[in-house]
C-alpha cells in the first residue's frame, strides 16, 4: 500500500517486475487519491518516481509492504467436502464447519451456527492491561488535545471500514457489546446502508496497516434506529429542528460469525442501564482514530478524557444545537479533549468506580468546533436506548 502527499506533475509508476519493460500496475500521483492499495504477482516491484520543475522537491511518499497468501478463485470440490472461506486465503473440510474454531480467518465456517455462546469469558468491561489515560505522557499527538492509546489499552473499539476506500477504509468507530454485535452511530450507515460495503475490524491499532492481532469480520444484519431521520432529501426540513434529524444517532450491527473469545485485543464493553446516573463533571473517555490537534489522521488509535456538562450548559455554550434529553454533551469550557471527524460511532464511556468495570454511556454523534472553548462533544445517550438495544440482540449483552 502506498500513501502520498504530491504536488503537480509528479508522479510514482509501480511495474511488476525488475524493469519499466514490466507491467506496470499502479500510477500514482495525478489523479489526486492519497492512497491505494496494489498486488504483485512477482517478487520484483520497480518503483519510479519523477516530476518536473520545482514541485518534484516538495513531495513525498510512504510505502508499506504486507505479505499476504495468494488468493483462491476456486477450492477441489471432490465430493463436496471443502468449502471457500469468503475472504479467498483458504479452503476447509466441511467438517470444520461449526466447531468453534475458526479455521477462515474471517469467520465464513462459523457462520449460522447454532447454540452460539455470544459473551466472553471474562465479562464485559474488562481488559488486560491498567493502563489509565490520567499519567503524565503528554507529549504525543492527539485525538484532539488527548494523547496515543496502548496497543490492547481499549479491547471494545472496532474501525469501521468501506471496502471500496481501502487502504483508508476507516470511516467510523464502534464498540463490541458482545461476541457477535457491535454497537454505533446511525450517521455511519446512513450515506452507505448496503452492508456488504463495509468491513468490521476488531483487535485494531494502526489505522492505515494490518496488526496482527486483528480481526475481520462481515456484517450480516443492520439496525438503524427507525426514529433516525438524519439529513434525509425526503424529509421536509423546515418541519424539523436540529434535534429532530440528529436524536435517535444509533445503530446495532451484527456479525457475520462471532469474534474469537480472546482478552488481549478483543473484548466487550459494559453498557450503562436506565438508572445510569450521568453527573456533571463526570471524567469520561474517549477513543478513536479520528482527526488531531494539527487537523491531519494519525495512524493508530487516540484517547483523550472529557467531563460531562449538562444539556442547559451546552446549550448556553452551542445556542444552535437544541440539545434533547436523548444526548449527552462532554467537553472543557478552556477547550480540550474531544472527539473529532472519524471518530464517529465510538464510544463515551467511563469506569465504574464500584465494580471498576468500564461503562459505555455515549456513542460519537456530532458537535461543531473540535476541542475549542465551549464546544462540547455532543453523544448518543446510551441509557434512553438499553431497551432498543436489549430488544433486537435478545438481552445477550451486559449492563
Amino acid at each position: 500500500m502506498l500513501s502520498y502527499d504530491f504536488y503537480q506533475n509528479i508522479n510514482v509508476d509501480m511495474y511488476d517486475g525488475p524493469s519499466v519493460e514490466s507491467p506496470r500496475i499502479a500510477r500514482y500521483g495525478d489523479d489526486g487519491i492519497g492512497s491505494k492499495r496494489f498486488q504483485t504477482k512477482t517478487n520484483n516491484l520497480l518503483i519510479r518516481y519523477y516530476g518536473e520543475g520545482i514541485y518534484a522537491f516538495k513531495s513525498a511518499f510512504r510505502l508499506y509492504f504486507e505479505q499476504s497468501l495468494p488468493f483462491i478463485e476456486h477450492c477441489d470440490q471432490t465430493n463436496g467436502t471443502m468449502i471457500r472461506c469468503r475472504n479467498g486465503l483458504a479452503c476447509i473440510p466441511i467438517t470444520h464447519r461449526c466447531d468453534n474454531i475458526f479455521d477462515c480467518s474471517d469467520g465464513t465456517d462459523e457462520e449460522d451456527c447454532p447454540n452460539i455462546n455470544q459473551t466472553f469469558t471474562n465479562g464485559c468491561g474488562w481488559r488486560k492491561m491498567n493502563q489509565m489515560l490520567d499519567d503524565d505522557n503528554d507529549d504525543t499527538l492527539q485525538i484532539v488535545n488527548g494523547k496515543i492509546s496502548q496497543p490492547g489499552a481499549w479491547p471494545w473499539i472496532v474501525s469501521l471500514r468501506l471496502v471500496s476506500h481501502e487502504p483508508i477504509g476507516h470511516t467510523c468507530g464502534g464498540t463490541i457489546i458482545n461476541r457477535q454485535w457491535i454497537l454505533t452511530a446511525a450517521h455511519c450507515m446512513a450515506e452507505y446502508p448496503n452492508i456488504t460495503d463495509w468491513t468490521v475490524h476488531a483487535g485494531k491499532y494502526r489505522e492505515l496497516i494490518h496488526d496482527s492481532t486483528e480481526v475481520i469480520r462481515y456484517i450480516s444484519k443492520s439496525f438503524v434506529h427507525p426514529l433516525y431521520i438524519g439529513s434525509r432529501n425526503e424529509i421536509d426540513n423546515d418541519n424539523f429542528t436540529w434535534y429532530d434529524h440528529n436524536a435517535n444517532d444509533i445503530a446495532l450491527l451484527k456479525l457475520n460469525a462471532p469474534l474469537p473469545d480472546r482478552m488481549d485485543m478483543i473484548g466487550s464493553i459494559c453498557l450503562a442501564d436506565e438508572q445510569y446516573g450521568l453527573d456533571e463533571g463526570l471524567i469520561s473517555y474517549v477513543i478513536g482514530w479520528g482527526t488531531v490537534s494539527n487537523m491531519s489522521n494519525m495512524d493508530v488509535l487516540n484517547e483523550a478524557l472529557v467531563p460531562i456538562i449538562t444539556n442547559e450548559k451546552c446549550r448556553q455554550w452551542m445556542i444552535d444545537f437544541n440539545i434533547g434529553p436523548s444526548m449527552i454533551c462532554a467537553g472543557w469550557e478552556a477547550g480540550g479533549g474531544d472527539a473529532c471527524q472519524g471518530d464517529s460511532g465510538g464510544p463515551l464511556f467511563v469506569q465504574n468506580i464500584v465494580t471498576k468495570r468500564f461503562d459505555q454511556i455515549g456513542i460519537v454523534s456530532t458537535g461543531a468546533l473540535c476541542g475549542e472553548p465551549k464546544q462540547a462533544g455532543i453523544y448518543t445517550r446510551i441509557p434512553s436506548y438499553t431497551s432498543w438495544i436489549r430488544n433486537h440482540t435478545n438481552s445477550q449483552f451486559e449492563t
